[in-house]
């Protein structure tokens, strides 16, 4: 499988060497993008794309996190793109089964956390066909 989409969390397995070397992969060929979940976007500030699920993370650290990630800026939640006109709100569909390509995210349930509404992104609205996943843990 071709990978093209990274998607980078903060788990305690991830290291500046991994984000470094994401970056020269993904500079080494146009059509690949990195996106940084939550705080990751202050390790990877050169990510395409920092994913936040909930209004709680842009409350409270987007203003900082601006300052350092120069990307866009994404969510699933309602109330954040109203407060903040450039953060892109993506149609959350609530359940436990995957959207249809093109519709949309999965959120609620077992699916809730900004990791895995980062990774609905990069295939349902980014069209990813191969995805890594680094910091998960």
């Amino acid at each position: 499988m071709n990978v093209d989409t990274v998607t980078i969390a903060s788990g305690p397995s991830l290291t500046q060497e991994d984000v470094d070397a994401v970056v020269r992969w993904r500079d080494a060929a146009p059509a690949r993008a990195i996106i940084a979940i939550n705080e990751s976007c202050k390790i990877c500030p050169t990510a395409n794309i920092c994913y936040a699920g909930d209004y709680a993370w842009f409350a409270a650290r987007f203003e900082s996190a601006k300052s350092v990630f120069h990307g866009e800026f994404w969510t699933g939640d309602d109330y954040a793109p109203l407060q903040w006109p450039n953060v892109h709100g993506v149609r959350r569909i609530r359940g436990t089964r995957l959207p249809a390509a093109g519709t949309g995210i999965a959120a609620g349930g077992i699916w809730g956390h900004s990791g895995f509404q980062a990774w609905a992104l990069a295939v349902n609205v980014l069209g990813a066909r191969g995805i890594a996943l680094l910091g998960y843990d």
